[in-house]
């Protein structure tokens, strides 16, 4: 019996980049009122962690197109103006390359409970030269791993590095 793409299973998604949606302007409005500006970091691998607390093991990447949670192990700034407090979660969504990890983040939750939106991706460092993370030296095909620590930076696009307006 022949297989129709719409009724079969198939594999995990690999692609080369992430997908791409523009950022709503009033969540750009409302990042910027808290001191927060693309194309800036929101958290780097050292104030951003996988775990809640300091690790520098590698930890399982989530399936693709699934939730990511990132906790921030210590406070994060941005450019000296924006801060979130140290206990903030960051919620967003993995994506799996065919090398690299790529997440869009939509969201921070304070330590009070209180959220905000945010428009803001994973990238290779502080320095913001490319949208995602390389997968940890440890992963296999069937376990891929990723450093604990994240980058992240802000964006117009989710899945674009962002720009100075």
């Amino acid at each position: 019996m022949a297989c129709l793409s719409a009724a079969c299973a198939s594999g995990p998604q690999v692609r080369d980049m992430p997908p791409r949606i523009q950022c709503p302007t009033e969540v750009l409005d409302s990042m910027a009122k808290l001191g927060f500006h693309p194309p800036k970091m929101i958290g780097n691998d050292l104030t951003l962690s996988m775990t809640p607390d300091v690790s520098v093991r590698p930890v399982p990447v989530p399936p693709d197109g699934e939730p990511i949670t990132l906790y921030a192990i210590d406070e994060v700034r941005s450019a000296w103006s924006g801060r979130l407090p140290k206990g903030s979660r960051f919620y967003g969504t993995v994506y799996h390359g065919k090398t690299a990890i790529y997440g869009w983040f939509t969201e921070v939750e304070y330590p009070d409970g209180r959220r905000i939106p945010i428009c803001a991706n994973i990238v290779d460092s502080a320095a913001r030269e490319a949208v995602g993370m390389e997968y940890d030296p440890s992963s296999t095909p069937g376990r891929p791993m990723m450093f604990p620590g994240v980058n992240l930076a802000i964006s117009q696009v989710l899945g674009e590095m962002g720009h100075r307006r």
